[in-house]
């Protein structure tokens, strides 16, 4: 069975650029990477996943659910 899910803000940066991807570190030493998902797709069950928040065309949410035997150590944005 998978953990709670981690889920956040990316973190803004001067460039205003939009966030491709963010990866979820887990304590045992995996990562599971976060990609962002087109605007308006379906909602999926996905292990992870980067979305626009709807009526905040500059706010993106993502999730990362963790593996069963480990909990979150950390994120970042890598593309």
């Amino acid at each position: 069975m998978d953990s709670p899910c981690f889920w956040g803000l990316p973190p803004p940066d001067l460039g205003r650029r939009i966030h491709k991807q963010v990866a979820c570190h887990w304590k045992d030493g995996s990562t599971t990477l976060a990609d962002r998902a087109p605007d308006n797709s379906a909602q999926h069950n996905v292990q992870a996943v980067i979305r626009s928040v709807d009526g905040y065309p500059t706010a993106n949410w993502f999730a990362c659910v963790a593996p069963a035997s480990t909990t979150y150590k950390s994120a970042e944005v890598t593309k």
